[in-house]
């Protein structure tokens, strides 16, 4: 019907427009329809056309039915995308409906029984029990359910919102019901449904809050169930959105229900907008903070006072306290909504004094630490981090405790933050001081927080271990401190678990079990004894030992003494005993308890390694029967481990025999028996060396018994078949202690040994207890049983050899799998054992067989110990020990030592792994060692050195000990190698760090041996190599070294006599300033050498003279560096050869020159001589060499060894060569910029925070979040499918949601995950449509959008390429397609495309950044298009 028929139908009779509208309903014109009923709408009276509507309904619901029918919808789809409305007579219909309110009530009501149908069939899956009886199941009760067939729920709904456009709905019965469906739905478990629901709140919630102001008991009603979602909402998450967006809504409309207002003082209303701002969803942050500031504004028009738990108003403090709140909203839009690193720290100031603030109180502030500390930026990360340090108040974090267990503590365990030097971590220290304060903040809180904590540590057990022992550690503080005794039975409970958890390493594991044994000295008063011994001997069960436990008997005797009444503490133990031999024994260890005398509680008293006199008697009694009765085999099951009762005395021992034992096993041969009596005979071989058990025959016979015995075991007994075979070999290594070894050729006892440990390595067993105990033995015997000077020639070279080849299979049967970490001892084991002395002596004799294997075993080994722990100081040590012992024995024409050079040039040079990590253990050493140690230590080196023997910064004194030790052959030949077979002179890569560290220490190397040189050698090696080089040499900290050694060399000819071109070609470089570092070198050079032969006494005045013309025009050279060094120099120049310049002009203009320089040096000018020149000789100590000269003279953080670890590890040579580390001459000490800078809250106390979006002003906008289909967005489509690094593709997501595009492509959609993409695309990538178009894809992608009549265009330089400029107008349909990063967009793809476009350029570089282009082209777009 057109305007102008409807406009006549005006002046129709009434009887003629219902004639009309009935016609028009016949033949379903509903357009028609909808058109006149708009024209009429004034001037029908809707009695009359009752009858039309009801006719009008019967024709529209089958039509509706039919489009729900056909649907096909399933509501628990993931991918749902409902649109009711395709069609265009389902659009005509929708829109008549909305034409005629009456027409809309019935299609209301037909939807609301349609809906409560669904319900009452669905109801199971809809809702939780719990749920459907508290709201459901009254609201649908009385309904009849008169319809077999059902439609989607989401269809209805989606349907529901169409006709809700309409503002003629009036408040009805069937309004009240459709608006409590709509709230109910809301806590579906269907997500589809119930996000359906909450798209209809927009159109329904002016009816829902006129109904709960009209309404009590609905008001009850909705409020009760809304904050029912939030607790649903833990397992459905879009039920807290659903009910974040109906609060939003409701306190929207600016009016307070009755209902709300006791909602509003309770405190799970705010915890449950606490708990969305805490949220991991960006969007649920938002919308929290939105209804914290709606509610707050609508508080502050009519409530007179709240106070909770959690939220205080007062209408007398109304400005203050929203004051209070706006900068509070401010900073948490800072902090995470609009991250911003910048403004944080302007607003460090304020995000402490807002914990002050009376009006907010603290667990609202923890809110900004708990969502900074999760930002996407690492950095902001960190900086928050530093201000949880930074608060001085620590109970303001007893306010919110599952912040502290779940964020903050887990944030503070993080690995990358545990920085060392080795020695200590002051991010560790920091963490043990912030737990320690925790717990010392109250003592009404302690044991809370205590808890907290050991809660925090079992969560998160595989935590970074070094985390771990300082959070630990700060808890023993805080003990310690205060003399706190607050452990009670609940946290009992809670280190029993800690007890399960093992560390990866010894060190750790040790620190971590001595620090939660200490704990238990700090039981609270209410902890009853047998509770404290329970948990005593639940660590020792897990740990399977008592090797924690024992260094700390006599404390925890001092504590039951002090802390229980011993009397009534036996009483309370006594019933109790029997249950667990481990808490019979504590029992009687720390209060004296008599316990019955049984088998294993003797046992355990050996395995405790305790002195228990009472019992002495009783062990000894069975040791004698086990020594002397036929006893069955299981009698014998642990019993090697009697013999390490201490209680044993030396005539013990002189008085026992094994021989009976031995007796049984030769007439039948047990396993456990034969374990017993190997452990037996050790000790009285060790008190009686004239034992006469047991003879080689027998040894040899014994191992054939062995084997036959073992063919009975099943392969699950393998771990006891290796067991047996171990201790066999440890028989014999016992026996050999006091028995020589016939060594002959042909049939000797040796040669008998030798193919029993080959036999079993090889087919009887090669399992890791044997091949361990084999590789000790043969130790042993090469330690002991071949001489050093290789005189039995042919018969001691086989037996070496033999033995050998043994080890080299033991090795080659663990290397060609990964090395297991627990078998760490078994691998030094082989490495002392192949690089044995011995063995190399043989090799270095040029025994090709041994010397080739040991090259490559060594070179194996120490690419191993990038990160092995101990590798390299094991091998390192053998070399020490086997170069200055056998040195005299090598010469230039009879060794073969090349392979030994090779070995100790990759063992210097070598990096170890992540050299933070690997230096944290030694770091957790000292803790322990200054804090934890107990009565008796077990070395005088520390718990490290236990563990893993020397650190692994003995390796390279080891090797600086061998070298400087060798002969000079070996010296020279070593030096050669480095020069000529490594990258010492050149670098492969001018630009890589790693070689440039290598390059160094080899020079270190170099310039150690130099002053052991031949003068015609130094000269030699400088002239051929060192003075090119020169030249060319890129790192500052490589040309320091190599003109150390010019200067060596240099002053070593003229002392010696030996003529050298190296001094006049230095000479010739002076004046060449085109190259300003040469000539600053050779001036250094030749002044070190000018200063050394002055002080001792070495003619020198030609040179001298020659030098000083140069120093001086030099000091006025055009060449900023040449002429700073140049004067800088006169501070060490004047004083040394003042004496000696006797022309008086010259001595002015060189006096002018020092005093000009020492003005320069005040004010800072430049760096002083000292600190660029060293003295040849008495700066020549192995501290200087190896990096100390390196601290003095540059500011680079370099590797170096400090005198401590000289002296610790040098074997050979002279003390006097160590020198001091003389920290106080060192750059980095004398610049404080140097040192860690710490993160300080800048104080703008005061000052106006700047916000980017007006957060106390600006509500989230929810309809528009709820459907992101309703931002505007152009048709631009952006496919960076090509660039594939994260941070650009972050930035292009981040521009074109900005800038409006319509879509964008990746290849990989998983990007999205990326941190480096999270960092810059914030959340855009919510925001932003994106689609996966993989690279293979493209062309396909492409040609698809051509037929949609889009113009491909590439963002390009071509020959061809149109400049993109204000003249180009882009058609409304585009596609640009980025290129690479690194090569553009490759050519197969440019044939594809409509046009290329390139940006107009006027600079000398002719490229720019990807993500810059893109704004660029995209903006370019976008300002003509939206």
């Amino acid at each position: 019907m057109s305007s102008s028929e409807a406009f006549i139908a005006k002046y129709l009779s009434q009887q003629q427009q219902l004639e009309l509208i009935n016609d028009l309903i016949d033949n379903n014109d509903f357009v028609k329809l909808s058109e006149l009923f708009v024209a009429l709408k004034d001037l029908l009276i809707l009695s009359d056309i009752d009858e039309a509507i009801i006719k009008l309904y019967s024709k529209i619901e089958p039509i509706i039915i039919e489009v729900l029918s056909n649907s096909e919808i399933d509501d628990e789809s993931l991918n749902i995308e409902v649109n009711i409305m395709q069609g265009e007579t389902m659009e005509n219909i929708v829109q008549l409906i909305n034409t005629l309110p009456s027409l809309q009530c019935k299609v209301q009501n037909w939807i609301l029984v349609k809906l409560k149908e669904y319900i009452r069939h669905f109801k199971t899956r809809l809702f939780n029990p719990e749920f459907y009886d508290n709201f459901v199941n009254n609201s649908i009760k009385n309904f009849e359910d008169s319809s077999s067939q059902t439609y989607s729920a989401v269809a209805l709904l989606n349907l529901l919102e169409c006709i809700q456009t309409s503002s003629n709905d009036t408040e009805n019965h069937e309004t009240s019901e459709i608006n409590t469906i709509i709230v109910i739905l809301l806590g579906s478990d269907i997500n589809n449904i119930a996000s359906a629901a909450e798209k209809n709140l927009r159109w329904r919630i002016q009816y829902i809050v006129q109904q709960c102001l009209s309404s009590d008991s609905f008001d009850k009603f909705i409020w009760v169930l809304i904050q029912s979602l939030y607790q649903d909402g833990k397992s459905s998450e879009w039920k807290i959105y659903n009910a974040l967006t109906f609060q939003l809504r409701f306190i929207s409309a600016g009016k307070i229900s009755d209902h709300l207002k006791l909602i509003l003082k309770i405190d799970s209303f705010w915890e449950n907008i606490q708990s969305a701002l805490n949220s991991d969803i960006h969007l649920y942050r938002k919308l929290g903070l939105s209804v914290l500031q709606s509610t707050i504004k609508v508080i502050s028009l009519s409530i007179e006072k709240i106070d909770t738990k959690l939220f205080h108003w007062d209408m007398n403090q109304k400005n203050e306290i929203i004051e209070s709140w706006k900068k509070f909203t401010t900073l948490y839009e800072i902090i995470t909504l609009d991250t911003s690193l910048n403004q944080l720290e302007e607003a460090s100031s304020e995000v402490i004094e807002i914990f002050k603030n009376e009006y907010i109180y603290p667990s609202w502030s923890m809110l900004l630490f708990s969502t900074g500390l999760n930002a996407s930026m690492e950095s902001v990360r960190k900086y928050v981090l530093s201000l949880v340090f930074k608060v001085q108040n620590k109970e303001i974090f007893l306010s919110n405790t599952d912040i502290l267990k779940d964020t903050i503590l887990p944030t503070i365990a993080q690995a990358q933050f545990y920085i060392t030097d080795g020695v200590t971590c002051k991010y560790g220290d920091t963490v043990s001081s912030f737990v320690s304060d925790l717990i010392l903040t109250g003592s009404n809180t302690a044991e809370d927080i205590l808890k907290v904590i050991l809660e925090m540590i079992i969560e998160r057990n595989s935590s970074f271990d070094a985390s771990r022992v300082y959070i630990s550690f700060g808890i023993l503080s805080a003990f310690k401190s205060k003399k706190l005794r607050i452990l009670s039975s609940t946290h009992l409970v809670l280190l029993r678990k800690i007890f399960e958890f093992e560390a990866e390493d010894e060190i750790t594991e040790t620190t971590l079990q001595k620090i939660y044994l200490k704990c238990l000295l700090y039981i609270s008063k209410t902890v009853s004894v047998t509770e404290w011994i329970h948990t005593l001997a639940n660590e020792i069960t897990c740990r399977g030992s008592y090797r924690y436990i024992s260094s700390l008997f006599e404390d925890l005797r001092d504590f039951a003494v002090i802390n229980f009444e011993f009397d009534k503490s036996r009483d309370l133990l006594e019933p109790l005993l029997g249950t667990s031999v481990t808490f019979d024994l504590l029992a009687a260890i720390l209060f004296s308890v008599e316990v019955q005398p049984t088998k294993s509680f003797l046992l355990e008293i050996a395995k405790s390694e305790e002195v228990l006199d009472n019992y002495t008697q009783d062990i000894n009694d069975l040791l004698l029967k086990l020594l002397n009765e036929d006893l069955e085999d299981e009698e014998y099951i642990l019993m090697d481990q009697l013999c390490k009762y201490k209680g044993f005395s030396t005539i013990t021992w002189t008085s026992v025999s094994a021989k009976h034992v031995f007796q049984q096993l030769n007439s039948k041969f047990t396993g456990n028996k034969f374990i017993f009596f190997v452990s037996i005979f050790e000790y009285t071989a060790n008190y009686n060396m004239e034992a006469d058990e047991i003879n080689f025959n027998d040894i040899i016979q014994l191992y054939n018994t062995i084997k036959l015995h073992v063919q009975q075991f099943s392969q699950d007994e393998f771990k006891f078949k290796d067991k047996i075979y171990a201790n066999y070999f440890q028989l014999v290594q016992t026996y050999l202690k006091s028995n020589a070894i016939e060594i002959k050729i042909g049939d000797g006892e040796l040669s008998h040994l030798i193919e029993i440990m080959r036999s079993n390595c090889t087919t009887d067993s090669g399992n890791y207890l044997s091949d361990f105990s084999i590789g000790m033995l043969i130790e042993y015997i090469l330690n002991t049983f071949f001489t050093e000077t290789v005189e039995n020639g042919d018969i001691e070279n086989a037996y070496v050899l033999n033995l050998f080849d043994i080890l080299v299979l033991l090795w080659e049967n663990i290397a060609s799998e990964r090395l297991v970490l627990k078998q760490r001892a078994f691998h030094l084991c082989l490495i002392k054992s192949i690089f044995n002395p011995i063995i190399m002596l043989h090799a270095a004799k040029k025994n090709n067989s041994i010397y080739l294997m040991l090259k490559d075993i060594g070179c194996n080994i120490i690419a191993q110990a990038h990160a092995r722990r101990g590798f390299l100081p094991s091998i390192s040590k053998c070399f020490s020990d086997f170069i200055p012992k056998f040195s005299k024995l090598l010469s230039k024409d009879n060794s073969e030592y090349e392979w030994i050079g090779k070995l100790l040039r990759k063992a210097f040079t070598l990096q170890l792994a992540n050299s933070n990590v690997f230096q944290i253990k030694s770091t957790i050493a000292t803790l322990f060692d200054n804090n934890l140690t107990s009565y008796v230590a077990s070395s005088p080196y520390g718990i490290y050195f236990d563990v893993y023997g020397a650190e692994e910064s003995s390796s390279r004194v080891y090797i600086i000990d061998t070298i400087i030790s060798s002969p000079s052959f070996f010296k020279e030949h070593f030096v050669y190698a480095a020069l000529t077979e490594t990258s010492a002179l050149t670098p492969v890569k001018r630009t890589d760090g790693v070689e440039e560290v290598q390059r160094l220490l080899l020079w270190q190397l170099i310039v150690a041996c130099a002053p052991k040189l031949d003068a015609e050698i130094l000269i030699h090696y400088s002239s051929k190599y060192i003075l090119d080089s020169l030249f060319l040499e890129s790192s500052p900290l490589v040309r320091i070294y190599k003109e150390w050694y010019l200067a060596f060399e240099i002053a070593h000819s003229i002392e010696s006599g030996s003529i050298s071109n190296s001094c006049d070609f230095l000479f010739s470089q002076l004046d060449d300033h085109s190259r300003p570092m040469l000539v600053v070198s050779a001036e250094k050079i030749l002044f070190i050498v000018l200063k050394y032969l002055a002080e001792n006494g070495i003619e020198h005045q030609a040179i001298l003279e020659r030098f000083i013309g140069i120093l001086i025009a030099n000091a006025s050279s055009n060449k900023p560096h040449v002429r700073h060094f140049s004067n800088s120099l006169m501070i060490s120049f004047w004083p040394v050869f003042e004496e000696s310049i006797s022309d008086k002009t010259l001595r002015l203009v060189l006096h002018n020159l020092y005093d000009n320089a020492k003005m320069s040096e005040l004010t800072g000018q430049y760096r002083t001589g000292d600190a660029n020149i060293w003295d040849l000789k008495a700066d020549y100590t192995f501290t200087n060499v190896f990096g100390i000269i390196l601290k003095r003279t540059t500011d680079h953080d370099v590797p170096y060894i400090c005198e401590s670890t000289f002296t610790k590890y040098m074997q050979h040579l002279d003390d006097s060569l160590i020198g001091s580390d003389n920290e106080d001459s060192w750059l980095s000490k004398r610049d404080p910029s140097n040192n860690n800078r710490e993160i300080k809250v800048i104080d703008q106390k005061g000052s106006q925070l700047q916000t980017k979006s007006g957060a106390w002003e600006t509500v989230v906008d929810i309809n528009a979040t709820e459907n992101e289909e309703k931002v505007k967005r152009s048709d631009l489509i952006v496919v960076s499918s090509l660039v594939d690094k994260p941070p650009n593709l972050g930035g292009i997501c981040r521009l074109c949601d900005v800038l409006g595009v319509g879509l964008l492509t990746v290849q990989d959609l998983r990007v999205k995950n990326h941190p480096q993409f999270k960092n810059v695309a914030v959340t855009a990538d919510k925001w932003m449509p994106m689609v996966e178009v993989p690279i293979d894809n493209i062309i396909k992608f492409m040609q698809e959008k051509k037929k949609e009549g889009y113009t491909l265009i590439g963002l390009e330089q071509t020959d061809k390429s149109i400049e993109l400029n204000q003249y180009y107008k882009f058609p409304k349909k585009s596609l640009i397609l980025l290129g690479t990063e690194a090569h553009g967009i490759p050519g197969y793809l440019l044939s594809e495309l409509d046009l290329c476009l390139e940006i107009q350029q006027h600079g000398v570089i002719r490229s720019m950044n990807i993500q810059t282009a893109t704004a660029v082209i995209c903006y370019s777009y976008t300002v003509q298009h939206m």
